[in-house]
């Protein structure tokens, strides 16, 4: 607690005044001077110097702040707090008048006055609990098949209530046919409860099972209120290694599609070791096909195919080309 003035000065032989009720609760009474950060707001004193009380929980955690004075120097002498949390103090003022919560007290005379205060306890509402994710969506873009990539988002505990986390499942049990696994945490680590600012690592694995694309969606459960169930995406991409006639083995990869994202045509440019027949087509993140262009002869060397994508809304989508026992692939962002 600190501000631009001197703060917890000893005046008339106090520096800072302390309660604690029967439920650890705590309650302040001191002295500052221009403005003052206390977390959960900023006062300001009216004069030279003010008094602050404050409402603690029993973790520390502020609650509630008032500010009292006036124009001049107004100190406390004592605090108490009775059996059922009201907190009683007393002070001495010069300003005039004297402000202190909704009441208001004129200065007597020229000199030094004394006042008691009465501040009634405050239910003060809880906080609910608050759940957030570092990301939205988790993209492995193309894997190998044969391979695994692993990507990884945090949970995070967002409010002074403290989070728990009940589980973490994907949304359908297709995700695990598709390759994908939740390496962590482990169930036997779940629930667990995270305090405010804490995280939990989640990992996921994409080790894809065939070629094109995949996705599902990541369901995180907590005590969260307002959002029980938050939805993580999460696509990826298999891509195949396959053996031509000539039994050498080549890992299929498109040279480029330019311009890649994309928002009309695109320019699908590739090597084939050979002459022969080949068809493109193009697959939508869940795995169906939305274009396919008639078979085509090609000779050997650098291949260029235009792709018109103008009729297809935006998204991540997989372009296959197949040429003999040869099969070649890439991702193809379109914009809407």
């Amino acid at each position: 607690i600190g501000g631009t003035g001197p703060d917890g000065s000893a005046f008339f032989g106090q520096s800072i005044g302390l309660a604690v009720g029967p439920e650890g609760q705590s309650w302040i009474v001191t002295s500052f001077s221009g403005f003052l950060n206390l977390d959960i707001s900023l006062l300001t004193s009216r004069g030279d110097v003010d008094i602050l009380l404050a409402h603690f929980d029993a973790d520390g955690r502020a609650l509630w702040a008032e500010s009292c004075g006036g124009d001049g120097m107004d100190n406390f002498v004592g605090l108490g707090v009775d059996p059922d949390g009201d907190i009683v103090f007393t002070g001495n003022y010069f300003s005039n008048p004297f402000a202190c919560g909704e009441f208001s007290l004129p200065a007597v005379g020229q000199g030094l006055n004394t006042f008691i205060a009465r501040f009634e306890a405050r239910a003060v509402e809880e906080e609910p609990p608050v759940a957030g994710t570092s990301l939205s969506a988790l993209q492995f873009g193309a894997v190998k098949l044969g391979e695994a990539s692993t990507l990884s988002f945090d949970i995070i505990a967002a409010s002074r209530t403290d989070l728990r986390v009940d589980g973490i499942e994907f949304s359908s049990p297709d995700a695990a046919a598709a390759g994908f696994r939740l390496l962590a945490p482990s169930p036997s680590e779940l629930p667990t409860v995270l305090q405010e600012g804490r995280r939990l690592e989640v990992q996921v694995e994409f080790a894809p099972q065939s070629a094109g694309p995949a996705a599902t969606l990541l369901q995180l459960h907590s005590n969260d209120p307002v959002s029980p169930v938050i939805d993580v995406s999460i696509e990826g991409s298999g891509e195949e290694t396959i053996s031509h006639a000539g039994g050498d083995p080549q890992t299929a990869e498109l040279l480029a599609i330019r311009p890649n994202p994309a928002a009309g045509t695109s320019m699908i440019e590739f090597n084939a070791p050979r002459a022969g027949s080949m068809r493109l087509a193009l697959y939508d993140s869940a795995g169906r096909r939305v274009y396919r262009q008639q078979q085509q002869l090609h000779d050997a060397g650098l291949q260029r195919i235009p792709l018109d994508t103008s009729g297809l809304p935006g998204g991540l989508y997989n372009c296959i080309v197949r040429m003999g026992g040869l099969s070649l692939s890439a991702n193809l962002l379109l914009i809407p």
